[in-house]
C-alpha cells in the first residue's frame, strides 16, 4: 500500500485482505487433526529450511557474519486471532522478537507454497540480525510502503530488511502473489498463481533481451 493510494483504494485493499483471511481461516478450519498436524510440520520444516538457505546464502556471498544466535532460533506459529500490526491495524505474515532469539510466522502459510514460506521466514530473520551486524543501506531513500506501513523509527531497519531478503531471495513478490491468487481465485488459487509467476517471468525475460534503444 502506498501514499498515492485512495481511501477508496485503501479500503477495497482492506476488504481484499478481509476476503483472504476469511478464505484461509476457513480452510485451516476444515482440515482433520491429522491433516492439520501434516500442514503445520511442513510449515514448520520449510521455515527451518529457508534459515538454513539464509546462512548459506550470505555466507557464500559474504553479505554479513551471521550470528550463532541464528542456529537456535525458536519459532512459533500464530493465528490471525493473535496477530494485528500495531501501526496499521492491518493482520501481519510474520514477527521477530530479538530480545527472544524468535520469529513467528501465521499459520496460513501451511497452505501457502514453499517460495513464499521462505521469503516470510528470511524477512523474519533478518529482523533478528539487524541488530547484531554493522550495516549500511545501499540507498538512502525508504520506499512508499515502508514509510505508510511502519513507524518513522521502523523505516531504516525495514528498508535494510527488503534490500537483503531481496539479494537473498530475489525480487520476485512471491508473498504478493500468492495473496493476490489466494484474493482473486480462491480454491483456484493453485492456478491463478503458477499463471501470474509464469507472466513475471515471462515479462522479466522480455526486458532482459530487449535491446536498448541506440543513442543518437
Amino acid at each position: 500500500m502506498s501514499n498515492s493510494l485512495t481511501p477508496e483504494e485503501i479500503e477495497q485493499e482492506r476488504q481484499n485482505e478481509n476476503r483472504r483471511i476469511a478464505f484461509l481461516d476457513s480452510k485451516l478450519a476444515a482440515l482433520t487433526r491429522q491433516q492439520r498436524k501434516q500442514a503445520m510440520n511442513y510449515l514448520t520444516r520449510t521455515a527451518k529450511q529457508a534459515v538454513g538457505l539464509l546462512q548459506a546464502r550470505a555466507t557464500r556471498w559474504k553479505l554479513f557474519q551471521l550470528s550463532g544466535d541464528l542456529i537456535r532460533l525458536k519459532f512459533t506459529i500464530f493465528s490471525t486471532k493473535h496477530n494485528v500490526r500495531g501501526h496499521t491495524g492491518r493482520v501481519a505474515s510474520g514477527a521477530a522478537w530479538a530480545d527472544k532469539n524468535m520469529i513467528g510466522i501465521l499459520d496460513h502459510f501451511a497452505l501457502a507454497p514453499k517460495e513464499v514460506i521462505q521469503k516470510v521466514v528470511i524477512h523474519e530473520c533478518l529482523h533478528i540480525l539487524h541488530p547484531l551486524i554493522r550495516h549500511k543501506l545501499s540507498q538512502q531513500s525508504i520506499r512508499p510502503g515502508i514509510e505508510h506501513d511502519y513507524s518513522l523509527q521502523q523505516h531504516s531497519e525495514e528498508e535494510w530488511v527488503r534490500q537483503m531478503e531481496e539479494r537473498i531471495c530475489g525480487r520476485i513478490g512471491y508473498l504478493e502473489f500468492w495473496e493476490l491468487a489466494v484474493e482473486e481465485g480462491g480454491d483456484n488459487w493453485k492456478f491463478l498463481y503458477e499463471h501470474i509467476i509464469k507472466q513475471y517471468s515471462s515479462c522479466l525475460s522480455r526486458l532482459r533481451t530487449t535491446p536498448h534503444p541506440a543513442k543518437v
